[in-house]
């Protein structure tokens, strides 16, 4: 076997044209090499490699999709509880638009979203907020199975403290975005909001105090994460007005 641009080649005469979206042809040519007994480490080093730069390939493919709609959702509404539901909603649809697309970056900032959705929905913000798709994407993920017992707010209930906590901070963060465009600082700041809020208002909601843990761990790996992967990521070139 040997590779060659963006062709790899057999002596059986199987060809693959897009290293990047073609692994199970490389494991059907494994599987040959296998029985054949031919290099077989460099081979398995290989697939390991391809499988690692497509996971970070498509993780950093939507993250872009979704920060351009998000930013076009900030453009056309910023004002209001409304404007925070529909950039949401943009928000979470857009990350559940490519379950097969895994990684831990990816895998984290569907559940932050996830979180606040259901947050937003239990507290009567977004009342008709639709994020059934993306809870299904990430129910079974790791980072899910290790929240679910610890920090959940799906199950959490009502509580009006809680409502003016959010709107509080959701309102702060998009007053920063729109003044620096930051996305990851201004996400750091939105995150260690609930907790100073909470705290400044005496607010023992148990829905924020589990966001806020979630948030503390989940949400500042995300941002770290972003930072690492594609720093572009982290710089919004919005015009705002």
């Amino acid at each position: 076997y040997f590779l060659k641009g963006r062709e790899i080649s057999s002596v059986e005469g199987t060809k693959v044209t897009d290293l990047n979206h073609n692994i199970s042809v490389y494991n059907t040519i494994l599987k040959k090499m296998v029985k054949q007994d031919w290099m077989i480490p460099s081979m398995l080093i290989m697939l390991v490699v391809v499988a690692a730069t497509n996971t970070e390939q498509c993780q950093i493919v939507l993250l872009n999709r979704c920060k351009a709609v998000y930013q076009e959702a900030l453009r056309s509404s910023y004002k209001g509880e409304e404007g925070h539901c529909y950039r949401l909603q943009k928000m979470v649809t857009c990350l559940a638009s490519n379950p097969n697309c895994g990684g831990e970056l990816i895998e984290k900032f569907r559940y932050w979203m996830a979180q606040m959705a259901m947050m937003d929905k239990t507290l009567n913000i977004c009342k008709d907020i639709r994020y059934e798709n993306l809870r299904t994407v990430v129910q079974d993920t790791d980072v899910a199975k290790t929240h679910r017992q610890l920090d959940d707010v799906e199950f959490d209930s009502f509580e009006e403290c809680a409502v003016s906590v959010h709107k509080q901070c959701v309102l702060y963060y998009v007053t920063l975005l729109m003044n620096d465009h930051k996305i990851c600082g201004d996400a750091e700041k939105l995150n260690k909001c609930y907790d100073l809020k909470s705290k400044f208002s005496d607010c023992q909601a148990k829905i924020i105090k589990h966001y806020a843990s979630m948030a503390d761990t989940v949400a500042k790996r995300v941002i770290h994460l972003l930072n690492d992967y594609d720093r572009p990521l982290c710089v919004s070139q919005m015009e705002l007005k």
